[in-house]
């Protein structure tokens, strides 16, 4: 196998492993119902962006927030509100932040 080869296998490889987590963790956050897993998202999107890359990592992201839009409205979370719509955009931000922050943290440590 050629280097572009590996490394193109092994980037759908971590993303298809991404996604069928962030589907896990996704219905571990609908079945717990009113508990936030917030802090095992935060972990998760950490992991992942120390553990890939920052493209990765915000891929991750984006499949975090969609996970967490989707748990929160098959658990009968009230979106009809104004604050809903905040709350998602805020985590969203603060996810990316985090993910921002993990990948150049990693890039100053690892020179």
């Amino acid at each position: 196998m050629s280097v572009s080869k590996k490394s193109t296998c092994s980037i759908v490889t971590s993303v298809t492993l991404l996604t069928c987590m962030a589907l896990s963790l996704g219905y571990i956050d609908y079945m717990t119902g009113d508990v936030s897993i917030d802090l095992i998202y935060f972990i998760f999107i950490g992991v992942t962006t120390w553990y890939t890359s920052m493209w990765v990592g915000l891929l991750c992201v984006s499949e975090v927030v969609i996970v967490k839009l989707f748990a929160d409205y098959y658990d009968g979370y009230s979106i009809n509100t104004n604050l809903y719509e905040w709350n998602s955009f805020t985590y969203a931000f603060i996810y990316t932040v985090t993910c921002l922050l993990i990948g150049k943290m990693k890039t100053i440590i690892m020179k």
